[in-house]
């Protein structure tokens, strides 16, 4: 080959290289942008970064470049990721990577931007930057970014305001006119973005301590101006009456969420809605007066139900000023709703009054907060008193005793035992004695109560000084009415003609034993007209319609009522002598029949009929051929009362029951024929 022509293929050599690195070059600035993770950006037309990108460090990816396959060894590029607020040429390198061959594993390489040069919110530009082993370098296409960590109402420490919703109730008519739902209002907020979104809540009694924790009624995207929401009516009657709040929370297109909002209260009543509500009754006050003693009885309120009712409903009583409690209506509400009043209450609403004071009662019906009144009704209230004042009557209103009223004495008319009568003090009245509170004026009166029955009044005459001992009897009638026990409640209660109260000493405690009781005897049925004898004709009430257990004696058991119930128990004996004669004569021990029975049923405390059977056993034997044709019967019959036997008086009739050869009684088969 001629030296020229050696020449012009070097030349072309040369040529090619020098083409080869121009294309090199041109490659090395045609990078390919970088990518971010899928999710990363919410809004492509912005590449608004979503929130929880700016929550760690930012993962950049890039792909291989071509030249990097030219690589020799020893051969070392130096990738740069950058970064510059938008608009600048201020680009910071904050992460690098140095490639070198082999390349297997090195792309796509991941280099990551610290997440503080995200903190604060705007736009941003995103790059990377290849400085080639030669000193060359390429820069890749900038990727333009919006950093948005800042929710909705930031700029302020307040939660959003109350969304505005219907001041009317929302009833079954209201949706029945608005079939879409209930329309709500957005206020206006100085940070609104395009994309915001606003989610809210639907939300009845009890409020839930984190409402997030509870489904999303709906998630409307805030556009208009005013900003409308509607909730739709399947919500409204899911939730049904409230008590219903709703709540907002406003998002951005980041994904940053505002405070929750403040609640908007919305009443909502469905269903057939309450009527005819009758104005409150209280039956304590038929007397005309609601009195301490109806205080510390409790006063309660009637409610007539009304139509329309839900057991959801609720019950508001209003005590003069004072709301009470407002109660549910329930299930079975019967006839009357009813709901008492506190003794708080009453004693607050009279306050500082003397005398009667007119004081309105009502009510409403609330169906969720909707409210339906209902009239009110006017009566007096009166708890004044005479007399010392009450220690502690804060603590111990409405109770009527006051301690610091003097001690009540008893003594026994005859034995004149301290707080004990004793059988010899039967038929005597009992002796009493207190002494004169102060302050006291003429015409009061200290009544003398013996368990609750009201035994002795005595009328201050004026002319008494306080101390004065005051003396009482209580009558013997009193005594034996309430009878014997080994605690006889006694108490004393100081009051005026003009006054609905009294006030009542402290309860003190009598033993009484000196009541003997006498129950009343039995009584023979069916005794012969002729003598009054137990005779055959005594063992059948109808001989044509026996009684299964006759022929038998029959004995009328008396009321027992004054002493017992049902369910107490009776003793009841049938004694059969083998004599006529009182005098003569021994029992027939075999033929005594003793019977204990329970009270009630076909034997009632009332009075019932015991039948003395089976004949065989228990009265034949007194018949004995040869020895005695003619004997007697005694029955009677004992129980337990205060903690004592008691035994009737004995009822005794002759029992002669033979014919001439035989002995009673005629089968009844026979006598029918």
């Amino acid at each position: 080959m001629s030296q020229s022509e050696q020449q012009r293929l070097a030349e072309q050599s040369r040529s090619a290289f020098r083409k080869a690195q121009v294309q090199r070059h041109r490659e090395m600035q045609e990078l390919a942008p970088p990518t971010l993770d899928a999710g990363m950006i919410v809004d492509p037309t912005d590449n608004t970064l979503h929130k929880n990108a700016l929550l760690n460090d930012l993962a950049v990816t890039i792909q291989a470049y071509d030249s990097a396959a030219d690589l020799l060894p020893g051969d070392i590029d130096t990738v740069y990721l950058e970064w510059a607020v938008a608009g600048s040429d201020d680009f910071k390198s904050y992460a690098q990577a140095e490639i070198t061959p082999p390349l297997d594993g090195v792309f796509p390489l991941v280099l990551r931007l610290p997440k503080a040069q995200m903190e604060k919110d705007g736009p941003y530009q995103l790059r990377y930057r290849v400085q080639q082993y030669n000193s060359e370098e390429a820069i890749s296409p900038v990727m333009n970014l919006i950093c948005d960590g800042t929710a909705p109402w930031e700029w302020t420490d307040e939660e959003p305001p109350a969304m505005l919703m219907p001041a009317v109730p929302i009833t079954d008519q209201y949706l029945v006119d608005n079939p879409a739902g209930v329309v709500g209002t957005i206020p206006d907020y100085v940070d609104r973005q395009p994309k915001d979104t606003i989610v809210y809540w639907w939300v009845t009694d009890p409020i839930p301590e984190d409402i997030t924790e509870i489904d999303i009624a709906g998630l409307h995207e805030v556009t208009g101006t005013p900003a409308l929401i509607t909730v739709r009516p399947e919500v409204i009657r899911d939730a049904g009456d409230g008590g219903c709040y709703l709540f907002y929370a406003l998002i951005d297109k980041a994904h940053n969420r505002s405070r929750i909002s403040f609640p908007a209260p919305v009443a909502v009543a469905l269903g057939t809605l309450p009527t005819n509500l009758a104005p409150p009754q209280v039956p304590l006050a038929s007397d005309g007066v609601i009195n301490q003693m109806d205080a510390w009885l409790g006063v309660v309120v009637h409610i007539p139900l009304y139509a329309g009712w839900k057991p959801t409903d609720r019950v508001e009583v209003k005590w003069g000023a004072t709301d009470l409690y407002a109660e549910d209506i329930g299930s079975q509400p019967g006839e009357q709703i009813q709901v008492r009043v506190p003794a708080a209450t009453l004693k607050a609403e009279y306050g500082d009054a003397t005398g009667e004071k007119e004081t309105s009662v009502s009510y409403r019906i609330l169906r969720g907060t909707v409210a339906f009144d209902a009239p009110a009704t006017l009566l007096d209230v009166d708890f004044s008193y005479i007399g010392p004042p009450r220690p502690d009557p804060d603590l111990t209103w409405p109770d009527p005793v006051n301690e610091t009223l003097t001690q009540l004495d008893t003594y026994g008319g005859v034995s004149n035992q301290f707080n004990h009568l004793t059988e010899a003090d039967a038929g005597q009245p009992a002796k009493q004695n207190t002494y004169l509170y102060t302050p006291a004026n003429a015409g009061e009166t200290i009544e003398f109560y013996w368990r609750d029955e009201l035994a002795f009044t005595y009328t201050v005459g004026g002319f008494e000084q306080p101390g004065d001992e005051i003396a009482a009897q209580v009558p013997w009638e009193v005594i034996e009415r309430v009878g014997n026990g080994p605690a006889i409640p006694v108490h004393y209660r100081i009051g005026s003609p003009g006054s609905n109260n009294q006030q009542h000493s402290k309860t003190y405690h009598v033993n009484v034993e000196a009541i003997t009781i006498t129950p009343p005897a039995p009584e023979y049925l069916g005794l012969n007209p002729a003598n009054g004898w137990l005779t055959c004709v005594s063992l059948y009430e109808d001989p044509l319609e026996p009684h299964p257990l006759e022929p038998c004696v029959r004995v009328q058991i008396p009321n027992l009522s004054e002493w017992l119930k049902d369910g107490d128990s009776l003793t009841l004996t049938w004694t059969p002598w083998d004599r006529r004669d009182p005098e003569q004569g021994q029992v027939i021990t075999d033929a005594i029949l003793e019977e204990t029975i329970v009270l009630g049923g076909e034997n009632p405390v009332t009075g019932f009929i015991w039948r003395v059977q089976p004949y065989d056993e228990h009265i034949l034997p007194i018949y004995q051929p040869g020895v005695s044709r003619d004997g007697r019967g005694v029955t009677k019959y004992a129980f337990t009362y205060e903690g004592e036997t008691v035994t009737s008086l004995e009822v005794e009739a002759v029992v002669s029951m033979h014919v001439p050869g035989a002995s009673c009684p005629i089968p009844p088969v026979a006598r029918r024929k």
